[in-house]
């Protein structure tokens, strides 16, 4: 059973993601991928995000990143932690997962802090539809029916915000200096 996509199932390799748990090799697994994109000279920075807490895998990761993606999905103060070692390496920063209401990620909250440290910011989800992201991990609705919070997207399939103060603070954050 897929728990990020429970009407779906299952989950591909990639969704259900490298989990702490998992043994270093993880990251003598990535290594030789890794060094073969370097191999074809990119005309495009590389990088890969890192997540969980798999310190072996993440330190390669930021090792040979040209700029620093990362996922997090915590509360203000994880964020800020996060975000203040990760200038220590001076490269570019994006956090390209972020936003889970339940767990106190949200733009109300998230958004402040990305703008203030320039931190790029991509959340998982958009759209409530295809790929289920309204509902949390590990929590599937056996009927499918809506919950009453969303974990992340932000519109419903017809195109109205999921919550009209959130876009409105959304709208107003991204536009002003």
């Amino acid at each position: 059973m897929c728990l990020h996509y429970p009407k779906r199932g299952r989950c591909t390799r990639h969704e259900a993601g490298v989990r702490a748990s998992e043994p270093a090799s993880t990251a003598a697994s990535f290594r030789p991928r890794s060094s073969s994109r370097r191999a074809v000279r990119p005309s495009q920075p590389l990088s890969s995000a890192t997540w969980y807490d798999n310190k072996v895998l993440s330190e390669y990761q930021l090792n040979h990143s040209d700029v620093i993606t990362f996922h997090n999905y915590n509360d203000t103060t994880s964020l800020v932690k996060e975000i203040n070692e990760l200038e220590k390496r001076g490269k570019p920063i994006i956090c390209t997962e972020y936003m889970a209401r339940i767990r106190n990620s949200r733009f109300e909250t998230h958004l402040p802090i990305f703008k203030r440290y320039h931190v790029g910011a991509i959340n998982w989800g958009f759209v409530s539809g295809k790929t289920n992201t309204i509902y949390q991990w590990g929590t599937p609705i056996p009927d499918g029916s809506e919950p009453k919070l969303w974990f992340h997207d932000i519109f419903r399939k017809d195109g109205t915000p999921y919550d009209v103060k959130e876009t409105t603070f959304i709208r107003n954050i991204t536009s002003s200096k």
